[in-house]
C-alpha cells in the first residue's frame, strides 16, 4: 500500500509547517493500514521507571570517523503490551545489554529538533510510510528497515549535538552535511562507505531537515512547545447550526426544563420538529482513520444522533466519518484541530412530555477518537558507564471526551460557581483539587474536577468574595495561584471560571464601573496590534473579564480600547492602554466606565428565578409614554439618559405562559446623584399561569396508561378535553385561578372499567406546585397472564410464553409495559403456559404453569421471576483503604473464562445481573508500586443477593541508604554506591544533596549495598551491607565516611554562602617554603590537600573566583597529626550598577532606551547599553569608585532624559539609577477646500476628549493647519466652530486616536456655499423664523421650486447653475408668512455667479399680542392662612410654542398674582406650571392659549390646590417582658399622608438603653420603590452609616449588636435612623419592620421600659413629624429561700 503522506504525523501540524517553510504537504490519508491507528492508552510519565533492554549488537549502516561501528535497537514493554522504541543520547556509553536495565524518566526533551527528528523515525512511521514521503533515491528493494534504525538513531545523535553527518556525493547520491543545516559539529562525523550507507545517511539528513521545519513551527521563535493531545465536545446553545463565535463547554444544567432552557432550537427534520443542539466533537491533532465514534446514553424517547451528512442514530451510537482539518471546531494552543460537527435531537413533542411531567435530560455524549501524540522523552539508568536514552510514546492514543446533561437547581439567594479546569491543549482535565473559601465560613468547601474537567461550588452567598484555591492536581503539572471573585448580587446564577494548568500564560481585561466597583459583563474591547496585523474584539464575562491565552496571542506590542460599553454605561474613548506580550507572565489591565441615568428592568420568574425573555414594559413620565421596551434572553430591558423626574415602569404584556405584573413601579432619577444611584433597577416578578396534571394508572399495577380522553370544566363549563400520553399522562395549561372539575371519558374499555370518579380542584394565584389529580382503573374480568418481580411486584415487560390446550401449542405471546398477557380464548378449560423467554435481568421460570379458564370468573393468573444479582470487586491499598484504579482481573465462570475486568476510578468493576455459578478471579495485572495478588478468589453466586468481594494489595516501600560524616553527622552528597537485590545487580546510584539514595516503592529482598567512591577528602567505606526490605514498612540504611587527615578548604559567597569554584590558593610552611601553588576549588567550593605533616601553615587566595573581589588576608593554621583541618574563605562580589528605565506618567519599564556610562576621570566603561523589555540596564562586577550614566537615546515616542546621574559603588553593593521619561504627543488638524484640495485659514476647531473635557480652541493657519500638543493618549473629538465666509460649516465632529511618539492627523474639508441662501428674520428680535414659505423663478418666470424656511430660519438651494452658464437671474416671492408675522410680498430679483453665494435676508414685521396667567388658590390654605381664591406669588410656567415645540418664554407670577410674557407674535400656545406656590401643589394642567388679532392680550387662570403636610408612624410590643428575656417590637403605619412629596423623609427609633440592649432590626417594606439608607448612633459616638442604597420594596435584616458592629468595650447603640430623602404622596410601609432587645436579668420588677419612634419629612422648608409610644413593663419572679426543716427525733 502507498501512501501520500505518513500516518504517523497529524496533517495539521504538516500544514503549519508547510506555512512557514514553503515546502508541500498532502493530507495523511483517511484509508491507513489499521495497525498504523492502533490506540495505545499507555502514557509515560516522569518519574516512573521502565526496565530498557537491546536486542543485540546490530551492523551500523554508516561509519564514524572512518571506521565500522554498531548499534543496538532498544525498547521496553508497557503493561498493555505496547512497545515504546528508545534511542541511544550518549553512544559513548554502553548499552543496557538484552536482560535490560531500570530507566527512570527524568523529563520532556525541551529542543523541538530532536522531536521533529523522533517524528520521521521509526518510532512514529512504518518502512513503507517513510520511502513513500522520502522517494527517490529511497525504494523499497535499497532500504531496508536496519537501515531505517540506523538512519533514526545517527539523526537522533546529531539532533542531540552527539555527532555530525558528513556531505556525500559518491555512490549515486547526494547530500549536504548536517553543520550545513545549523546542527552543531562534534568530534564523531558519520559518513558512507557503500551506497546502502550513503542511503542510510541520506534518510538522517531528511529527518534532520524536517528537524529544522518543525523546530521553525514548535520551537521558541514559534509556539514555544510540543504538539499537545487534547479533544473535546463542544457545542453552540440557542442554534440549530455550530458557529464558532459563540462556543461553549462542560455539563450543561438545565434546571428550567428542554424547551424554555434557550439551549436548543426548533428545526425541521424529515418533517417533524425537533429541538437540535449543534455539537462538534474535535481532537487537537489529527484523527486516525478520519472518524470518531459517539456514544449517548439515556436518550430520551424518539431522540436521535444526526451527523453532517444526514446519517442517524436512534440507539445512541453513531459514527463520524467526515472528520477534516477545521480549527474553528476546537480553540487549542496547537492552533489545529481535527473534528465533526453534529445534532443532538430531541422531537419537540416529547420534550413538551418531559418537561410537562418535569422529566430530566441526563444525556451524556461520549466521542471516542484514535490521535496523534508527540511526547518524547529522557530516561536514564544509575548503572554506570550505561548511555541515557531517548524514549519515544506511542504514536497513537486513546482519547474521550463527555458531555451531560444535568439538572442542578439554585438555591434562592444564593449563587453557584463552575470551575471549568483545562490542561495545556485546553482539554478538561481530571483530579484537580480545589478549595473554596469566604469570610464567616464554617468550614472550607472541597471539590475534584470531573473527566471534563469541572467543579460546581453550590449554595455560595451573594455579593461575598469567595478565594479559590488549587490545592492538588496531577503529577505533572503546576498549582495555580488563588484567584478571587464576588458572587454579585444577582441570586440564581451560575459564575463560570476557566482555568489552565500549563506553561501558558493569559491577558486579562478586568472591566468595573467607576461608580461603585461592580464587575461589568457585556463591554466589547478590540486588541489590535502594534507592528503587527493581529485584531481581535471581545466581550467581557459574568465576571467583567475577558481572558485571552498567551499561546493565542503573538509576541509584540498591542493596545487595548473599549468599542462598547455594557447597555447603561458610557464608553470611555479616551483610556487606551498598551502592553508587550511575550507570553512570560500574566498581564491585567483595569477599565472602568461611568453609568448613565437610567432605568433598568429585570425580568424574572418567581418561583425559578429564572430570566423571562418576551416581556413588555412601558416606561411613562406625566402620564405620557415615553418609551416600549422588551426584555432580552436574560429577562433585560432598560432605557437611559434620562433626565431629572420620576418615572414609572408599568408591564403591559407579560412573557408567553404568565400572568401580568399589575403594580406601576416608580422611579425617581436624578443625573446629579451619587453615581451609585444612577442606573435605577426595577426587578419584577412574574407568576406562572397554572396547569393540572392528570395521572392515568392500572389500579392494581401502577402501570401508566395511555389514550384516555378525560373532559375538564372550569366553574361547570366546557374548558378542553385532553387525552393521556404513553406516560399515562396529560397536562392542562395555561389556566387561570378558579374551580376546575375533571372527568373521565373513554379509552381502553375493552380491558378496564370506568371506574375512576371525577375530581375537583381549586387552583389559586400564585399556586407553586401543579395539582396532580390521579385516576386508577380496575380491569374487566379476562383470562390472561400477569407477569412480576418475585420482590418489588412491578409487572415486569417482554416476557414470552408459549399457551398449550391439551398438548397443542396455540400461540407465543409477550408481556407488555404493564406485564400483562390479554389471551385471546373465551372458551373454557384447562391451559397451560410455558415461560420460553425471559427478560435478561431475570432468571428464566421454567416451570409449567396450568390455569383454568372459567367463562363465568375469568381472572389474570400472576407469575413471579426472580430477578438476577450483581457480583461486585473493589481494589483497595491494604493500608490506607484507599481504592485503585487501573487494576486488571481475569474471571471464570464454572471453569471458564468470561474476560478480563479492570477497576475503575471508586476501585471497583460490577458483573451486572450475573447468572448463578461458581466464579474465579485472578489479579492480572496490578498498578506500578504494587505486589500483585496470587491468590484467586472464587465464590458462589446465586440469586439470593448482591456479592460484594474486597481485595487489597499491598504497596512496596521505600529503600533508603543515607550517607553521613562519621563526626559531624551531617549528610554527604556525592557518593556513589553498588546496590544488590537479591543478588542481582540494580544499578550505580550517587547519594543527592540530602546525603540519600532512595529507591520508591522497592520489591521486597535482600539488599546489598557497597560504597566505590566517595569525596575526596574521604576514606571510602567500602564494607558491604546487606538488609532484608519487607512490605510491612520503609527500609533506611545509615553508612558513616570518615574524614582523611589533611587540609580542606572551602570557598563559599559572603551573601549567599554557595559555594565557588576556580579560587586557586597557594599553601606555605611558616618558614616561607612553597607546599603547593594551585590548589583551586571545584565546583562544590572545596579543595583537598592530603598528606601533609604536622605544622604550622598559611593560606593565601592568589585568584578570585570570576566577579568576586580577591581575598589578600592571608590565613594561618595548625594541622595536627592525622585530623584534618577545615578553612573556610569567603569572597565578596564586584559592585553592580542597575540602570531602571520607566514612564513618567505610569511607572512602566521602557524598553530601547541608550545610555552612556563612564567613570568619574570621564574614561568610558560602556558606551551604548539598551534597556530590555523591563526597562533594565545591568552592569555587574564594576570596580568600586564614581560612574557617571547619561541617558543617549529615548525610546521611541518619548523625550530624551538628558540629565546624567551620578553614582558611587561600594564594595559588594549593586546601585539602582532610575531614568524617566514623559510621552512625546501631537495632533495636526488639517483644512482644505472640498474639489480642490486647496489649504483653508481661519477655521476654528474644538478639541475636547470623549468624556467631553474641553481642551481649547485652535484656528487654522495658511497653510490650512492647527497643531495641537501636549496632549495624554487617547480619543479626542474634533468640532469645527467657525468657518470662512463663503464656506459651509463641516459640523460633523471627528474621532481620532492619540498615541505617544506619534503625530495623529484628522481632515476637513469645506465646500462653497450653495449658489443662493435665504435668510428670513423677525424685523425686532433678528431671530430666524420657521415656516415661512417662498417662490422661486428664473427670468421667465418659470418655476424653479418652493421653499420653506427651516429651524432657524433659512433656505439654502445649491447648483442652480447646472447648464454650464457663468451668470444668472433668479426672483424670489414671498407666499406666505408664518403665523403671527406681515407677508412681505415685495419680488426680488438676484443675481447668482458660478463661485459665489448670494444671500438674501428677508425680514418680516411681527403681529404681537400677549399672555397673561393669574394664579389662584383653589381652596383655604390653614398653612400659609390664605383663603379659596387668594392670589399667588411665586408660580413659575413656561409658554411653548404649539407649533414647533419650542419654549419661547418663561415666565413668574408677581406679588399681584399675575405672570405676564414677553410680546409674542400671534399665534397657537401652551402654558403649563413647572413650579407651584410655596405651600401649594403643582397643577399638571396644560392649557392651550390663542393669540389671534393684533394686540390681543389673553388672560387665563390657573388654580392651586393647598398642600397638605402629614405623616404617620406606629409602634408595638410586649405589654411585660420577664427580665433575662428578649423582645420584639412592631414598627408599623409609616407613611406620607401628605397630597405632595416629602423631601428629607425619614423614621427613628431611640432605643430605650436604660432597660435594653438592640441586637437585630428587620427594615420592612414600602409600596414605592426609592433607595434609602440606616444610620445609628451610640452612646460614644455620632451617627454612621449601616446600610446604604437599600431597596424600599426590599426586606432586609441586621445585626446592630455591640459585637457585631465592633464596637468599643461599653458602647452600644443608643439610635437607629432611616433616611429615605425624597418621597411621594401615599408613600407607605406595606410590611411592619423589628426592632429585637434584650432585657438584662438585674433589671428591676415593675420598671417601665418607654419606647419612642418618630418619622418626619419637608415639603418647601415646611416640616412635619408624628410619633408613637410604647411601655413595656418588666416583671422579674420573686427569689424565695429554702425553708430549713425541723429536726424529727429519728
Amino acid at each position: 500500500m502507498k501512501f501520500s503522506l505518513p500516518q504517523r504525523f497529524t496533517a495539521a501540524i504538516l500544514s503549519a509547517v508547510a506555512a512557514l517553510s514553503c515546502m508541500t504537504v498532502s493530507v495523511p490519508l483517511a484509508s491507513a493500514a489499521d495497525e498504523d491507528n492502533k490506540a495505545s492508552a499507555i502514557e509515560i510519565k516522569v518519574g516512573e521507571t521502565y526496565n530498557i533492554s537491546d536486542n543485540g549488537t546490530q551492523k551500523a549502516w554508516f561509519q564514524q570517523n572512518g571506521a565500522p561501528r554498531n548499534v543496538w535497537p532498544m525498547y521496553t514493554k508497557a503493561s498493555d503490551g505496547t512497545t515504546i522504541r528508545a534511542y541511544c543520547a550518549d553512544h559513548a556509553k554502553t548499552n543496557p545489554g538484552t536482560g535490560g536495565k531500570p530507566y527512570t524518566v527524568t523529563g520532556k526533551v525541551s529542543d523541538m529538533h530532536v522531536y521533529g527528528v523522533a517524528t520521521r523515525s521509526d518510532s512514529r512511521t512504518t518502512l513503507n510510510e517513510f520511502i513513500s514521503w522520502v522517494q527517490a533515491p529511497l525504494t523499497a528493494s535499497n532500504f531496508t528497515a536496519d537501515m531505517y534504525f540506523s538512519a533514526s538513531q545517527a539523526a537522533i545523535w546529531v539532533a542531540l549535538g552527539d555527532a555530525q553527518i558528513a556531505a556525500n556525493s559518491s555512490f549515486g547520491v547526494s547530500y549536504t552535511s548536517s553543520t550545513a543545516l545549523g546542527y552543531r559539529a562534534s568530534g564523531k562525523t558519520l559518513s558512507a562507505s557503500t551506497t546502502s550507507e550513503a542511503l542510510t545517511l541520506y534518510a538522517a539528513i531528511k529527518m534532520l531537515e524536517y528537524g529544522n521545519t518543525f523546530y521553525n513551527v514548535w520551537g521558541p521563535n514559534g509556539k514555544n512547545h510540543a504538539p499537545w493531545t487534547g479533544c473535546t465536545i463542544n457545542y453552540t446553545p440557542g442554534s440549530s447550526t455550530y458557529s464558532a463565535a459563540n462556543v461553549k463547554t462542560g455539563s450543561i444544567n438545565l434546571t428550567g426544563g428542554i424547551i424554555k432552557s434557550g439551549v436548543f432550537a426548533e428545526k425541521q427534520i424529515d418533517g417533524q420538529t425537533c429541538l437540535v443542539l449543534p455539537m462538534a466533537a474535535a481532537s487537537a491533532t489529527f484523527v486516525r482513520g478520519n472518524k470518531i465514534t459517539l456514544k449517548a446514553d439515556k436518550l430520551p424517547t424518539g431522540a436521535f444522533l444526526m451527523s453532517e451528512t444526514g446519517t442517524k442514530s436512534t440507539n445512541g451510537t453513531l459514527t463520524l466519518g467526515n472528520v477534516r482539518n477545521d480549527k474553528t471546531l476546537y480553540k487549542n494552543s496547537n492552533d489545529m484541530a481535527y473534528g465533526e460537527t453534529f445534532l443532538l435531537c430531541i422531537p419537540k413533542t416529547t420534550a413538551e412530555q418531559m418537561d410537562a411531567a418535569d422529566t430530566k435530560l441526563l444525556t451524556s455524549v461520549t466521542a471516542t477518537m484514535n490521535v496523534d501524540r508527540y511526547d518524547v522523552y529522557v530516561a536514564s539508568t544509575n548503572a554506570s558507564g550505561v548511555q541515557p536514552v531517548i524514549l519515544v510514546e506511542p504514536a497513537v492514543k486513546q482519547s474521550a471526551a463527555q458531555l451531560v446533561f444535568v439538572d442542578q437547581e439554585v438555591a434562592q439567594g444564593t449563587v453557584r460557581v463552575r470551575i471549568l479546569k483545562t490542561d495545556e491543549a485546553g482539554a478538561g482535565l481530571a483530579g484537580c483539587t480545589f478549595e473554596l473559601t469566604y469570610p464567616g465560613q464554617k468550614a472550607p468547601l472541597t471539590g475534584v474536577s470531573s473527566a471534563s474537567g469541572e467543579v460546581v461550588f453550590n449554595d455560595l452567598p451573594l455579593n461575598t468574595n469567595v478565594t479559590i484555591k488549587e490545592t492538588a492536581a496531577p503529577k505533572g503539572y503546576t498549582l495555580l495561584p488563588a484567584k478571587t471573585v464576588n458572587t454579585g448580587t444577582k441570586s440564581g446564577q451560575t459564575i463560570e471560571l476557566q482555568l489552565a494548568n500549563s506553561t501558558d500564560h493569559t491577558f486579562k481585561i478586568h472591566k468595573i464601573s467607576s461608580a461603585d466597583g461592580r464587575n461589568l459583563m457585556g463591554a466589547t474591547f478590540e486588541i489590535r496590534g502594534i507592528g503587527n496585523d493581529y485584531k481581535h474584539s471581545f466581550t467581557t464575562d459574568a465576571l467583567g473579564e475577558i481572558i485571552v491565552q498567551g499561546r493565542d496571542l503573538p509576541k509584540g506590542s498591542f493596545e487595548v480600547y473599549e468599542i462598547a460599553a455594557p447597555e447603561g454605561y458610557a464608553t470611555d474613548g479616551s483610556d487606551i492602554q498598551t502592553f508587550a506580550w511575550d507570553n512570560s507572565k500574566d498581564i491585567e489591565l483595569s477599565f472602568k466606565d461611568a453609568p448613565r441615568p437610567g432605568i433598568k428592568i429585570y425580568k424574572f420568574d418567581k418561583e425559578t428565578k429564572m430570566p423571562l425573555e418576551g416581556a413588555t414594559f412601558e416606561i411613562r413620565r406625566d402620564g405620557q409614554v415615553l418609551a416600549t421596551v422588551k426584555t432580552d434572553v436574560n429577562g433585560n430591558a432598560g432605557l437611559y439618559d434620562l433626565p431629572k423626574g420620576f418615572y414609572q415602569v408599568v408591564e403591559t404584556e407579560p412573557p408567553q405562559g404568565y400572568l401580568r405584573d399589575e403594580q406601576v413601579h416608580e422611579v425617581y432619577i436624578d443625573p446629579t446623584a451619587d453615581p451609585t444611584q444612577l442606573i435605577r433597577e426595577v426587578n419584577v416578578a412574574n407568576t406562572k399561569k397554572l396547569s393540572i396534571r392528570i395521572v392515568k394508572i392500572d389500579k392494581e399495577t401502577k402501570v401508566p396508561l395511555s389514550g384516555w380522553k378525560f373532559d375538564v370544566y372550569y366553574n361547570d363549563a366546557h374548558l378542553t378535553t385532553v387525552t393521556t400520553n404513553q406516560n399515562g399522562e396529560a397536562m392542562v395549561e395555561n389556566l387561570q385561578p378558579g374551580t376546575y372539575r375533571v372527568k373521565e371519558t373513554g379509552g381502553d374499555t375493552e380491558h378496564y372499567n370506568m371506574d375512576a370518579g371525577e375530581q375537583t380542584v381549586e387552583l389559586v394565584k400564585d399556586q407553586a406546585e401543579i395539582p396532580t389529580l390521579t385516576f386508577a382503573n380496575t380491569i374487566k374480568k379476562h383470562f390472561g397472564i400477569l407477569k412480576i418481580d418475585s420482590e418489588t411486584h412491578k409487572p415486569i415487560e417482554g416476557v414470552t410464553f408459549a399457551i398449550y390446550k391439551d398438548g397443542k401449542l396455540l400461540g407465543n405471546y409477550t408481556t407488555g409495559a404493564d406485564g400483562r398477557i390479554w389471551l385471546p380464548y373465551a372458551e373454557p378449560g384447562t391451559y397451560q403456559a410455558q415461560e420460553v423467554i425471559t427478560d435478561p435481568k431475570y432468571v428464566l421460570n421454567e416451570k409449567v404453569f396450568t390455569i383454568e379458564n372459567n367463562s363465568e370468573y375469568p381472572t389474570f393468573f400472576t407469575i413471579p421471576n426472580v430477578m438476577k444479582k450483581d457480583i461486585t470487586v473493589t481494589k483497595i491499598d491494604k493500608d490506607t483503604g484507599k481504592p485503585l484504579q487501573g487494576v486488571v482481573f481475569q474471571g471464570f465462570k464454572d471453569g471458564k473464562s468470561i474476560g478480563y475486568f479492570t477497576t475503575g476510578a471508586d476501585g471497583k468493576f460490577t458483573i451486572p445481573y450475573a447468572d448463578s455459578g461458581t466464579y474465579t478471579f485472578r489479579e492480572y495485572h496490578t498498578l506500578a508500586g504494587y505486589v500483585l495478588n496470587k491468590e484467586p478468589i472464587t465464590i458462589e453466586h446465586t440469586t439470593d443477593g448482591n456479592v460484594d468481594i474486597i481485595v487489597d494489595n499491598t504497596e512496596q516501600k521505600k529503600f533508603e541508604v543515607v550517607k553521613i560524616d562519621s563526626q559531624t553527622k551531617q549528610p554527604l552528597a556525592g557518593v556513589q554506591f553498588k546496590i544488590w537485590r537479591d543478588s542481582v545487580l540494580l544499578g550505580d546510584y550517587t547519594t543527592d544533596e540530602n546525603g540519600k539514595i532512595t529507591i520508591e516503592k522497592a520489591p521486597a529482598g535482600t539488599y546489598k549495598v557497597q560504597e566505590v567512591a566517595t569525596l575526596k577528602e574521604y576514606i571510602l567505606n567500602d564494607k558491604p551491607y546487606e538488609i532484608e526490605h519487607t512490605t510491612d514498612k520503609d527500609t533506611s540504611l545509615t553508612i558513616e565516611n570518615t574524614k582523611k587527615p589533611g587540609l580542606s578548604i572551602t570557598k563559599i559567597d559572603a551573601e549567599t554562602k554557595k559555594p565557588l569554584s576556580s579560587a586557586v590558593f597557594k599553601l606555605t610552611r611558616a618558614n616561607g617554603d612553597v607546599v603547593k601553588e594551585d590548589i583551586t576549588t571545584g565546583e562544590d567550593g572545596t579543595a583537598f590537600v592530603e598528606g601533609l605533616d604536622a605544622a604550622d601553615y598559611i593560606v593565601t587566595e592568589i585568584t578570585a573566583p570570576g566577579g568576586y573581589i580577591l581575598d589578600k588576608n592571608p590565613r594561618t593554621i595548625s594541622l595536627e597529626q592525622g585530623k584534618t583541618y577545615t578553612l573556610t574563605i569567603e569572597n565578596t562580589k564586584k559592585p553592580g550598577l542597575l540602570i531602571k528605565k520607566v514612564d513618567a506618567q505610569t511607572s512602566k519599564p521602557l524598553a530601547g532606551a541608550s545610555f552612556k556610562v563612564t567613570r568619574g576621570d570621564g574614561s568610558v566603561v560602556r558606551e551604548n547599553v539598551v534597556s530590555d523589555a523591563d526597562g533594565i540596564v545591568h552592569l555587574a562586577e564594576l570596580d568600586t569608585g564614581t560612574y557617571i550614566i547619561t541617558e543617549t537615546k529615548a525610546p521611541s515616542g518619548y523625550v530624551i532624559d538628558e540629565t546624567p546621574k551620578t553614582v558611587q559603588l561600594r564594595k559588594g553593593q549593586t546601585y539602582e539609577v532610575v531614568f524617566s521619561n514623559s510621552r512625546s504627543y501631537g495632533l495636526q488638524i488639517r483644512k482644505i477646500i472640498k474639489g480642490t484640495n486647496k489649504p483653508l485659514s481661519g477655521c476654528v476647531f474644538r478639541v475636547a476628549k470623549a468624556n467631553g473635557e474641553i481642551i481649547g480652541k485652535y484656528t487654522t493657519n495658511s497653510a490650512g493647519l492647527a497643531t495641537v500638543s501636549g496632549l495624554e493618549d487617547g480619543v479626542y473629538v474634533v468640532t469645527e466652530l467657525l468657518c470662512p465666509e463663503g464656506y459651509r460649516l463641516d459640523s460633523t465632529p471627528q474621532n481620532v486616536i492619540v498615541k505617544s511618539g506619534e503625530l495623529a492627523t484628522v481632515e476637513f474639508q469645506n465646500e462653497k456655499l450653495a449658489s443662493i441662501r435665504i435668510k428670513k428674520i423677525d424685523a425686532v428680535t433678528k431671530k430666524g423664523i420657521y415656516g415661512v414659505r417662498f417662490l422661486v423663478k428664473d427670468e421667465a418666470n418659470n418655476l424653479i421650486g418652493e421653499y420653506s424656511t427651516d429651524q432657524d430660519g433659512y433656505i439654502e438651494l445649491r447648483d442652480i447653475l447646472t447648464d454650464g452658464r457663468s451668470e444668472i437671474k433668479l426672483k424670489v416671492e414671498e407666499i406666505a408668512a408664518a403665523q403671527g408675522y406681515v407677508l412681505d410680498s415685495t419680488v426680488r430679483t438676484l443675481r447668482i455667479r458660478r463661485g459665489e453665494t448670494t444671500e438674501l435676508v428677508v425680514e418680516n414685521t411681527p403681529v404681537l399680542g400677549q399672555i397673561q396667567v393669574v394664579k389662584k388658590s383653589s381652596q383655604d390654605n390653614p398653612v400659609t392662612n390664605q383663603l379659596k381664591g387668594s392670589l399667588l406669588q411665586g408660580a413659575v410656567f413656561e409658554v411653548e410654542n404649539a407649533e414647533t415645540g419650542r419654549i419661547v418664554d418663561t415666565i413668574t407670577s408677581d406679588s399681584r398674582g399675575i405672570a405676564a410674557s414677553n410680546p409674542l407674535p400671534l399665534g397657537r400656545y401652551f402654558v403649563r406650571e413647572i413650579k407651584a406656590p410655596r405651600f401649594y401643589q403643582l397643577n399638571t394642567q396644560k392649557v392651550e392659549v390663542k393669540l389671534k388679532v393684533e394686540g390681543d392680550v389673553v388672560r387665563i387662570e390657573m388654580y392651586n390646590d393647598a398642600a397638605r403636610i402629614k405623616t404617620s408612624i406606629k409602634k408595638t410590643g410586649n405589654y411585660t417582658v420577664d427580665a433575662g428575656d428578649n423582645m420584639r417590637y412592631d414598627i408599623t403605619n409609616v407613611a406620607n399622608q401628605s397630597n405632595v412629596p416629602l423631601d428629607n423623609f425619614f423614621w427613628h427609633d431611640r432605643i430605650p438603653t436604660d432597660a435594653v440592649r438592640v441586637g437585630t432590626i428587620t427594615t420592612g417594606t414600602y409600596n414605592t420603590r426609592v433607595w434609602y439608607k440606616i444610620t445609628y448612633k451610640t452612646n460614644k459616638n455620632g451617627y454612621r452609616t449601616l446600610a446604604d442604597n437599600l431597596l424600599s420594596t426590599n426586606r432586609y435584616s441586621f445585626k446592630v449588636d455591640s459585637g457585631s458592629l465592633k464596637l468599643a468595650i461599653g458602647e452600644y447603640v443608643t439610635d437607629i435612623r432611616y433616611e429615605f430623602g425624597t418621597v411621594p404622596a401615599g408613600f407607605k410601609m406595606t410590611e411592619k419592620a423589628t426592632v429585637y432587645v434584650y432585657v438584662p436579668p438585674y433589671m428591676a420588677n415593675g420598671y417601665n421600659i418607654t419606647n419612642r419612634v418618630d418619622c418626619g419629612g419637608s415639603y418647601q422648608g415646611e416640616w412635619d413629624s408624628s410619633t408613637s409610644v410604647w411601655v413595656t413593663k418588666i416583671h422579674r419572679a420573686p427569689i424565695y429561700t429554702k425553708p430549713t426543716l425541723p429536726k424529727t427525733g429519728y
